[in-house]
């Protein structure tokens, strides 16, 4: 049976430092860093605590900030194809990341959010950056694959790719 490579972000992601709450825009998601003053709630999120992420309906006012948000494109997994082995090869690589970054894999057709779970997590802090080219296994019948960022607040993540 043929072997399949898929990148799990199209193209290399690049984030900046914190964002400003004044230079959001709508259409992008986001996870909040600092408060500050603003009124996050008006502007799509649940709430304006730290940590919580929200798709921006506009630009907010205020001191607050808030971190990049990155939803890779979901890719087909060995579940998908039937293959009974599920055995899956991923290959990252990040120059200073100051985030997290998750590999994730749903079992089901037509996944929403609840239905993804986390199969690895690398993190990377202002203080300790995360530079490394790395590989790594794992096994499950996962239907689909994707990549997850959060917290991003610097770094660049050259490419993550997928063989199974």
């Amino acid at each position: 049976m043929p072997r399949l490579s898929s990148n799990l972000l199209p193209t290399t992601t690049v984030a900046g430092p914190a964002v400003a709450a004044t230079a959001i825009v709508a259409g992008s998601t986001y996870r909040i860093v600092t408060p500050g003053s603003t009124d996050f709630t008006l502007i799509g999120a649940a709430d304006s605590l730290a940590g919580t992420a929200f798709l921006a309906t506009g630009a907010g006012t205020g001191s607050g900030t808030v971190s990049l948000e990155v939803l890779g494109v979901p890719v087909k997994g060995d579940g998908f194809y039937n293959y009974s082995d599920g055995l899956h090869t991923v290959a990252h690589y990040l120059l200073a990341l100051d985030g997290i970054l998750e590999v994730q894999g749903a079992l089901t057709d037509n996944p929403v959010e609840a239905d993804w779970v986390t199969l690895d997590t690398r993190t990377g802090t202002t203080g300790s950056p995360l530079t490394e080219n790395a590989t790594y296994n794992f096994t499950g019948n996962f239907v689909w694959i994707r990549a997850k960022v959060s917290y991003f607040i610097n770094g660049t993540i050259t490419k993550i790719q997928l063989n199974h």
